[in-house]
């Protein structure tokens, strides 16, 4: 039991993909000191097995905030296995954030016919159920793609039903929600530019402008129905800045905040797994020769 820690590292560098990950993320809200940052570690690794046409994605993000232990840390540990059966695009996720429960989704899409399955669960030891169950189908028609899509949410017992229809630079889509009233949402694109107005059932309406720079950068401006507050964002590769203005407060009050994400790779990393590679190996060497 005592060579179990090498054993895992061991295996851990034997599916090595690529150097953990290091990002700091500037979270939302008003903070007094360094609590506005968020830095975290991440790592993803893959693999897979040609003969049965099987693919392995795997994950572990922790955060760096200073912790009593490992335990306290918030983290999410994560694995996705996919694979295609007779033109079937199937797959299924874990993810893992405590010891008690997990998330679950399964995602399906057979493309010869252009439709989709989803089911969204969860599974612990006090609570097995299924969340959401989704359904898609797209259909080619008139030059364009109408998409019919069905979410029903069985915790809440609700149902999300919406029909669009899109064609070169234009999109239409109709929804109904059980919790909410119908929208109308046409979205069309002039060169770098897209206006999306939404009418709503209960006579609001809503509009969303964006334009699109050169290099990738765009500017976005929303309000949506039944808000009277305007979002701005500007998202230029890393860097996110956002702006929420209430205009229903007479002080005109802004809400800003910006975000950064900075990415370091660690190139020592790999040899640190390279040294644990070599220890869970001299660690096998003695247990055999104690036994």
């Amino acid at each position: 039991m005592k060579t179990a820690p090498f054993i895992l590292i061991y295996l851990i560098r034997a599916a090595y993909a690529g150097a953990p990950t290091f990002s700091v993320n500037i979270r939302d809200g008003s903070f007094n000191s360094f609590e506005a940052l968020n830095p975290k570690i991440s790592w993803e690794g893959s693999a897979s097995h040609e003969s049965r046409d099987v693919d392995i994605d795997f994950g572990l993000e922790v955060s760096a905030r200073p912790a009593t232990s490992f335990g306290s840390l918030p983290k999410n540990v994560w694995g996705r296995l996919g694979g295609n059966i007779g033109g079937l695009d199937w797959s299924t996720r874990v993810d893992v954030s405590s010891l008690d429960s997990a998330d679950v989704k399964v995602h399906m899409d057979y493309e010869p016919l252009e439709f989709e399955f989803d089911v969204i669960g969860k599974v612990g030891k006090d609570d097995n159920c299924v969340k959401k169950v989704g359904l898609s189908k797209s259909v080619d028609i008139v030059g364009g793609t109408a998409t019919i899509k069905h979410l029903s949410d069985l915790t809440k017992g609700s149902r999300d039903v919406s029909i669009g229809y899109s064609t070169g630079k234009t999109a239409v889509e109709i929804s109904a929600a059980d919790s909410s009233p119908a929208k109308l949402r046409v979205s069309q694109e002039f060169g770098n530019d897209t206006v999306t107005p939404v009418l709503c059932s209960d006579g609001t309406i809503g509009l969303e402008l964006k334009r699109r720079f050169e290099g990738g950068s765009s500017f976005t401006a929303l309000v949506e129905p039944n808000d009277s507050s305007l979002k701005l964002k500007w998202s230029d590769g890393d860097w996110t800045a956002a702006a929420l203005v209430d205009t229903s407060l007479d002080d005109g009050s802004v809400d800003v905040h910006m975000n950064k994400k900075i990415a370091v790779t660690c190139d020592w990393a790999s040899n640190v797994l390279e040294k644990s590679k070599n220890l869970a190996s001299c660690a096998f060497r003695v247990s055999n020769l104690t036994n």
